[in-house]
């Protein structure tokens, strides 16, 4: 069910322990939310389109996921990223799977510029 939304079982496994046990909901409820959301967000032409490595700021990749997501707050997109390497977004949602600001908390690349591979 969930392999084509998360790459490994272990990564699946790791989800669950981390966030899904403290959730109240069975496992089957919550990845079908977990996919809910998933399917909510779409991918920008910017980011899947890139054939080559290219370099953007973490504000140039939340502006792109926003303008793909008009129903989104323009806030509600992060970027995260592993020695100067754009690795993920990270999109905010209410308890209703409603897209909503990133509070604070919600960490985000501080390197000016990042890079983006081209999908495998």
């Amino acid at each position: 069910m969930m392999a084509p939304y998360m790459p490994s079982p272990v990564l699946v496994q790791q989800d669950w322990a981390t966030h899904g046990t403290c959730s109240g909901l069975t496992p089957g409820d919550y990845f079908t939310l977990l996919i809910e959301a998933r399917v909510a967000v779409q991918l920008p032409v910017q980011i899947t389109a890139v054939d080559e490595i290219t370099a953007e700021s973490p504000e140039q990749i939340e502006a792109q996921f926003a303008g793909a997501n008009p129903a989104f707050p323009a806030k509600a997109f992060r970027t995260a990223c592993k020695g100067g390497q754009f690795t993920e977004i990270r999109v905010c949602f209410d308890k209703a799977l409603k897209g909503v600001e990133c509070t604070a908390t919600v960490g985000e690349c501080a390197d000016g510029s990042e890079r983006i591979l081209p999908p495998r």
